[in-house]
């Protein structure tokens, strides 16, 4: 059976109330405790590869201060005896990411079952410039296709992109990015309906999920696109917390399509950071529609 967790958007640094209305709080000191008992969990329990969606530490205008940040995070990833994949953010270090162990190109890795049921990971990099001082994250979508498609048809595949494909639908206006010190442009919008059957693709970025039906993480469709809110947004359960959550992704004896679950680490009693389940229908609580 082939187990991968998927957490993203740690902002590991200082926590972050929001900025805006549109914004949520993060728990950034946090980030480094949740990810060491996210870790054991997947020791624990057989977890074929961990995957953190980008964003693993907060920008400072220090560019040493922002360096230690993102040392921290990789120090925890890079003692982990689990395989980890990490997708790029936009808050990731740029001049610094092949140093914190960050592959600079999209690629795929490949899980075979006993079965002969095979699952693909692919991992979606943006290609990374320069306009005006500001920082340009653009996807490759020929890239992207390809290796989504790869050399050979998978039972089912995984994509993980920083930003959603369907962020255009999402509510996110263009003005909003504008004031910001990147500029993201897509380019993947269009192949949403060229996706392989079976495909999970798992988005972070928008500290948000967008789920408006109870069984909205039900894999019962072919395709199926899931932004995840930020492992340290803060719980809307117990306000003084992050929400800890993750998804958890298996294959089925059967080779029926991917099993998908929703967990949370629940800071319990003392020092003690406890992981519990939480229904899908209740990921909805953590939508945050876009507000100007």
């Amino acid at each position: 059976m082939t187990k991968i967790l998927f957490a993203t958007d740690l902002h590991a640094g200082p926590d972050m109330p929001p900025r805006n209305k549109s914004d949520v709080m993060l728990f950034g000191s946090q980030a480094s405790v949740l990810l060491t008992r996210l870790l054991t969990y997947a020791k624990e329990t057989d977890v074929t590869s961990v995957v953190l969606g980008g964003d693993e530490s907060f920008y400072d205008p220090n560019p040493h201060t922002h360096h230690a940040r993102a040392t921290g995070i990789f120090d925890i990833v890079r003692t982990c005896p689990v395989t980890i994949h990490r997708a790029i953010g936009n808050h990731d270090p740029i001049p610094a990411l092949m140093d914190l162990g960050f592959r600079p190109k999209s690629y795929a890795a490949e899980f075979n079952e006993k079965s002969g049921a095979l699952t693909r990971l692919v991992i979606l990099q943006p290609d990374i410039g320069q306009d005006n001082g500001k920082a340009i994250y653009a996807y490759d979508a020929d890239v992207a296709m390809n290796l989504i498609w790869g050399s050979s048809r998978a039972d089912n595949t995984i994509v993980v992109s920083h930003w959603a494909f369907d962020r255009q639908t999402r509510g996110y206006p263009p003005i909003y990015q504008q004031s910001t010190g990147y500029v993201y442009r897509d380019t993947l919008f269009s192949h949403m309906n060229d996706l392989p059957p079976r495909t999970v693709v798992l988005s972070g970025h928008e500290h948000r999920a967008n789920f408006k039906k109870s069984n909205a993480c039900d894999p019962s469709e072919n395709t199926r696109h899931i932004v995840i809110p930020a492992m340290t947004q803060k719980s809307r359960a117990r306000l003084t917390c992050p929400v800890g959550l993750f998804a958890e992704l298996e294959t089925r004896p059967d080779n029926s399509p991917l099993r998908i679950s929703f967990k949370h680490i629940y800071h319990a009693k003392g020092a003690r950071y406890e992981i519990y389940p939480l229904p899908a229908g209740s990921v909805g609580q953590y939508s945050r529609p876009f507000i100007p």
